[in-house]
């Protein structure tokens, strides 16, 4: 998710103003540190300009700083935040 906000020139702020979330939260996400619904998946999805999919995506040069996945199964669930 990283990647995809800076590559867009978004600060964490922006991001959070643009998919209705605090700045801390998306650091949170970030950092793999909290949770997001599917709800809140397809807000950032919709701020970013990405299908939700691409969110879910393995990233292609196995970084490690990231996960395994831009946004990983362990901070993806179901549930209201």
């Amino acid at each position: 998710m990283n990647r995809l906000r800076t590559a867009r020139g978004l600060s964490q702020e922006k991001l959070g103003e643009l998919a209705d979330f605090h700045r801390t939260y998306v650091s949170q996400l970030e950092r793999c540190v909290t949770n997001i619904s599917v709800d809140g998946l397809e807000r950032l999805a919709a701020a970013l300009g990405v299908d939700v999919v691409e969110l879910l995506q393995p990233l292609m040069d196995g970084d490690a700083s990231e996960g395994a996945h831009v946004l990983t199964q362990q901070n993806l669930h179901r549930s209201g935040r």
